[in-house]
């Protein structure tokens, strides 16, 4: 019986075990009776085994190339028989369809056959779709067979959709019943597509009688059955891999050019930050939920498809039946952790109040830790400021486990949680005024790693204004503590200068009131015309639980007692941390 990797040499034959870590059999003792009582992990057995011949170390080393093309290719050959894509038929049900390795490559062949047949080389494909299996055909078919990949955020408004497709310029558009609509919102406005493929046979007749002539609509199923012959590869040499667009939250969506060096250094860093992970897709496919999904399917992992609700409860309940080995997610969403955590500490006190409070938290902490399953390996968060009171109790939960990383869609993997990686360079160019007593370096971090992109394709200067000689400015404040180890302060254009000549930052002040168990959320409001901030509160349950509350009554903000325990918390909090009266909102 074989329960180590490194026991078998590589090329030799062993069954590898989906659901227990680091489980090998050799042939002769999988076929034993007792294999069952090898297995640790408490999934249903029998558990799903694939015949392999390498450890996973073997495999990430053998599958790496200098392209982003190869690398897949070999992935997709070396796990053929593991599971790779699921979808669950009904939310929160046991039954899992699995698409194994060879289904996903299969499939994403057969639609980069249907591209090569019908339109032309190298041009480029739009895909706004929720999250479906068909997203990664057209990834890996746009890939295999030489065509610029655009995502694009499902959730996106009008104008910022009509912006990506006026830059992006995709002459194909993969959507589906629910993305349809939007698009034909702003169809009219846009003139180079030409080709619309509809994901799921199920459409709006009258949405389709609204687009222009020189638009062709094709069903996916429709699209897929000119295909008589799989045809051989044609990746793209030195061409534009994708156009990612940044969420346009802060003007004109961003275009950013990923070519091979700065998307296969991406996958090759990440990668090797984690194990064969298990985890759930459920965010939008056009941003980091893509590269986690990508990274997992290059190390061999499996990801159930999640896209059932936007509700905390169901996918909370969907994580505990998963139980990921790896999970991500932004800070928003772990402070809603944090304010269940909360409200579970004030249950139990009630409830068992011979408890001491080191107790009760103890319980608390174990539950929470409990919602994600029992084999998280790696809980990471990013892409905006987790607050410190956050950071400290997802620690108390998860230990070394948890990670934050900072890094950008321009420049992927800059820090682990605040330590920059070796091969990044980096420098801190001061802002005048903006905390100039501080000991350590601050101001705006500008950075160049192997990583980085060439550029926006965006003609409209943000190339000059973001990028300098290959170095990217991040447009994030941080403060350098240690050699090497910095802290994110805020971003650039969130600050502003006050009545009072000083740099207030809306991010840091919102921070200390978010540690509240009466808050839930604040957003800080100012400008350097007016001589005081103002506060919008969003109450915790606990909070409305006081007053006996519901969210959904439409007069919670005028109640006296509400607003008033609120305001007082503030004062506390104030107190406490010391914040300088002109930080303090006084609405």
């Amino acid at each position: 019986m074989i329960s180590s990797e490194s026991a078998l040499g590589c090329g030799e034959k062993r069954y590898r075990c989906s659901e227990c870590y680091y489980l090998n059999f050799c042939k002769e003792c999988f076929h034993s009776p007792k294999s069952n009582e090898c297995h640790t992990d408490k999934a249903i057995l029998p558990h799903q085994c694939t015949i392999e011949t390498k450890t996973e170390s073997e495999y990430l080393e053998s599958n790496e190339s200098y392209k982003f093309y190869q690398c897949f290719v070999n992935a997709f050959n070396s796990f053929s028989h593991r599971n790779c894509i699921g979808v669950r038929p009904v939310a929160n049900e046991p039954t899992v369809n699995w698409l194994t390795f060879k289904d996903v490559y299969q499939n994403s062949e057969k639609f980069g056959s249907a591209l090569k047949l019908n339109v032309k080389y190298e041009s480029r494909v739009g895909i706004m779709l929720n999250n479906v299996p068909e997203w990664y055909f057209v990834e890996f078919g746009c890939l295999f067979y030489g065509y610029t990949l655009i995502p694009i955020n499902h959730y996106i408004n009008n104008d910022q959709l009509l912006n990506i497709l006026k830059i992006g310029e995709p002459s194909v558009l993969v959507v589906s019943k629910i993305t349809f609509p939007k698009l034909l919102n702003v169809i009219n406005n846009y003139s180079n597509l030409t080709l619309i493929i509809h994901v799921g046979d199920d459409y709006d007749q009258n949405l389709k009688n609204q687009l222009p002539q020189q638009i062709k609509f094709k069903l996916y199923s429709e699209f897929l059955s000119t295909v008589s012959v799989i045809a051989p590869h044609s990746p793209l040499i030195n061409g534009i891999l994708s156009v990612v667009f940044s969420t346009g939250s802060t003007g004109v969506p961003k275009g950013e050019i990923c070519k091979d060096r700065d998307t296969t250094n991406w996958l090759k860093t990440l990668a090797s930050n984690k194990k064969c992970p298990i985890s759930i897709s459920y965010l939008s496919l056009s941003h980091t939920q893509r590269v986690i999904d990508l990274t997992s399917i290059f190390l061999g992992g499996r990801f159930i498809i999640y896209s059932f609700a936007t509700e905390i409860e169901p996918f909370i309940k969907e994580c505990s039946m998963v139980r990921p080995t790896y999970f991500w997610n932004f800070s928003t969403f772990f402070n809603q952790i944090y304010s269940m955590y909360q409200r579970r500490l004030e249950i139990l006190k009630k409830e068992q109040p011979n408890l001491s409070n080191d107790e009760v938290d103890s319980i608390a902490i174990r539950e929470t830790k409990n919602l994600f399953g029992d084999r998280i390996q790696n809980i990471t968060t990013g892409g905006a400021k987790t607050a410190p009171h956050i950071e400290i109790f997802l620690k108390k939960c998860w230990g070394n486990r948890f990670y934050i990383h900072y890094g950008c869609t321009e420049s992927y993997a800059i820090a682990y949680n605040g330590r920059i990686k070796s091969d990044v360079e980096y420098k801190i160019e001061a802002i005048p005024g903006f905390r100039d007593d501080s000991p350590f370096p601050v101001g705006e971090l500008i950075v160049k790693s192997p990583r980085t992109i060439e550029g926006y394709i965006n003609k409209d200067g943000s190339n000059e204004k973001n990028f300098r000689n290959g170095w990217y400015v991040t447009g994030d404040i941080v403060e350098e503590y240690e050699p090497g180890i910095i802290r994110i302060l805020e971003r650039v254009s969130y600050s502003f200068k006050s009545s009072f000549g000083r740099y207030i930052s809306p991010e840091i002040i919102e921070a200390y009131y978010s540690s509240s168990s009466l808050i839930r959320n604040i957003f800080i409001y100012g400008t350097s015309l007016h001589p005081f901030l103002v506060g919008i509160v969003v109450p915790s349950q606990l909070a409305l639980e006081r007053f006996n509350l519901t969210y959904d009554q439409s007069n919670i903000d005028q109640h006296q007692y509400l607003r008033e325990s609120i305001i007082n918390e503030i004062d506390i909090i104030s107190k406490q941390k010391n914040i300088i009266f002109w930080e303090i909102p006084k609405q």
